[in-house]
């Protein structure tokens, strides 16, 4: 899942897609983004890494138990990759609620410091 990214890291999912030869069985534009369908947990997993590393963006991996394989009996997951796009960067001043913060860690939640304050908190988004 993309949502509010740019052209360019859309171009960089389907690059990356082609050049390790995954499965794309359906892909659906929504108005706020793209799902892709995907045919490799694996895959995800390093796509995970590639985005955070060359990307300004929060990264959220999920897994939802499918099924159980009837000849090992091993539980088989489906996973799901959210990847959204930030107007801002760790180290940047944002507003937020009216006081300036910045920008702490960008992970699967946003910490923020109070520049008043001083106290780390969670950025709801």
């Amino acid at each position: 899942q993309l949502r509010k990214c740019s052209q360019e890291i859309i171009n960089f999912v389907e690059e990356k897609l082609d050049e390790y030869n995954v499965g794309v069985p359906l892909k659906i534009e929504l108005k706020n983004g793209l799902d892709y369908k995907v045919s490799s947990n694996p895959f995800l997993s390093k796509l995970k890494n590639m985005l955070t590393k060359k990307f300004n963006g929060r990264c959220i991996m999920s897994r939802k138990l499918f099924t159980r394989d009837k000849q090992t009996g091993k539980e088989v997951y489906r996973m799901t990759l959210l990847f959204e796009e930030l107007p801002f960067k760790v180290g940047d001043i944002i507003l937020d609620r009216g006081d300036e913060v910045k920008v702490m860690k960008i992970g699967d939640k946003i910490v923020v410091k109070d520049e008043k304050t001083g106290k780390n908190y969670f950025l709801n988004r």
